[in-house]
């Protein structure tokens, strides 16, 4: 028997495809690019093999193949083939693949070799900034859509759907399975919640499951993603409320650029999401019949979801720039009564500049000096007083603003210490895998605890 899984691959953002093959070509030299649907798909077999049996256990022939696509996902596509069916596949898939260490390594390799990363703990700086992000695009061919200011999105998820393929699966129950075939009864039936049943191979079949997982995935990680951004704009919300009550120019217009910046990455990832969101709904089938589809898809609700998040967060962004705009005022009027105090000191020198006149003429040489030495004075104390505020407001606003990346820092490692624990005591992935992951988050938590370290020794020499 067969039996077909599915995962969802998602490299942060559009593809170009060609390029992507041209990167992967050493590590994956059977890319290569097919039509499909009439659309161009890279199709990428990257491991393949037995699972050793265990006792009273039949052999396992596998193969994973990943179909990335433009948009920047990827369906990957892992087939296992037996005698005999195997309890621990059918009742968990997931759970079944990240125990096989090679499967679960490849899994890894794939992604850390799309991105042209050694692994997870580099995945966070490889688009960090705006010429980083360059260099992957001309790299690789993914041109990344941030995340919040400078993050993005990008990983592997997997579901425990399967799709089981054999006319006579001793134990399978077919009897009371839903036919979602449109012209051809038979192809293909509905088992049960996430469970599919064919009796032979059939290309359309497979191609209608790839699609139409791709829908289901991919509208559950946009849905994820959309709510993520209201996590992003929760933080950027808390900086700007503590940046409010500092009556500071350079906070303000660093808060100003970052919030402008945050502003275009979003509407960036809304369009990109809204578009795929809208294109998912008109995926193109050949053999399931849509209706039928339906009825137990949780596409339409994941689409919903994202959409609310998409507005709440829209309508957020939008009213971060109201305070702003209203401290730009405060600060106009500031100025303006800066402005006065410099006519008025010019009205004095003219004032001076009089007396002046009158000192040069012969005699009283006492006072003359006195007037001239305030003619001196004035003038360059007033210059000295106003680069001593200048330098104090700019001291001032760096100190700030470090406080707030030192407060951002140490958020990041409490994230990354929890992701640490929760992933440690995960049973799901084999325990070399796990054990490998583990040392590169300690990598990662090193690196973000020594800028910690950075910051927090700036600010005492601030200080």
């Amino acid at each position: 028997m067969k039996s077909h899984c599915f995962g969802l691959y998602y490299l942060g953002g559009p593809v170009e495809l060609l390029r992507l093959r041209e990167h992967l070509r050493p590590a994956y030299p059977g890319a290569t690019p097919v039509s499909r649907r009439e659309e161009m798909v890279l199709q990428i077999p990257f491991v393949g093999g037995t699972i050793p049996a265990a006792p009273g256990q039949p052999v396992v022939r596998y193969q994973a193949t990943n179909y990335q696509f433009g948009h920047g996902f990827g369906l990957a596509l892992f087939t296992f083939e037996s005698d005999r069916p195997i309890p621990d596949l059918l009742a968990m898939p997931a759970r079944f693949m990240f125990q096989q260490a090679e499967l679960a390594g490849a899994i890894f390799a794939y992604l850390f070799q799309s991105l042209g990363v050694k692994g997870i703990s580099e995945i966070g700086s490889v688009a960090s900034t705006r010429e980083r992000r360059q260099q992957l695009k001309a790299r690789t061919g993914i041109q990344v859509i941030p995340a919040g200011l400078d993050s993005f999105s990008t990983g592997f998820t997997t579901t425990e759907t399967c799709w089981l393929v054999g006319k006579d699966v001793p134990g399978l129950d077919t009897s009371k399975a839903e036919d979602l075939s449109e012209l051809s009864p038979g192809l293909v039936s509905r088992l049960g919640t996430g469970r599919y049943w064919s009796p032979t191979e059939n290309e359309e079949v497979l191609w209608d499951l790839v699609l139409l997982e791709l829908r289901e995935l991919g509208g559950r990680y946009l849905r994820g993603a959309a709510a993520s951004w209201l996590t992003h704009t929760q933080i950027q919300l808390e900086q700007l409320s503590a940046t409010l009550v500092e009556h500071n120019r350079v906070v303000r217009n660093q808060v100003r650029e970052e919030v402008e910046h945050f502003d275009v990455n979003f509407h960036r990832f809304a369009t990109s999401t809204r578009r795929r969101l809208i294109d998912s709904d008109m995926t193109p089938l050949e053999v399931v019949d849509r209706r039928r589809w339906e009825r137990q898809s949780d596409f339409p609700r994941q689409q919903e979801l994202a959409g609310n998040a998409l507005d709440e967060a829209h309508r957020a962004i939008a009213g971060m720039t109201r305070p702003l705009d209203f401290r730009e005022f405060e600060l106009l009027k500031t100025g303006v009564e800066e402005v006065e105090g410099r006519i008025m000191l010019l009205t004095v020198l003219l004032v001076l500049m009089g007396l002046v006149t009158l000192a040069i003429e012969p005699g009283h040489w006492t006072s003359k000096g006195i007037l001239l030495a305030l003619v001196i004075l004035i003038p360059v104390g007033f210059f000295f007083f106003e680069r001593w505020r200048r330098e104090a407001v700019v001291r001032r606003g760096h100190e700030l603003l470090t406080r707030q990346r030192l407060e951002e820092m140490g958020r990041q490692i409490a994230e990354l210490e929890q992701e640490m624990k929760r992933s440690q005591s995960d049973d799901v992935m084999a325990a070399d895998i796990r054990a490998g992951l583990g040392r590169e988050m300690n990598e990662l938590l090193a690196r973000l605890k020594a800028r910690q370290d950075e910051l927090s020794a700036e600010l005492r020499k601030r200080g």
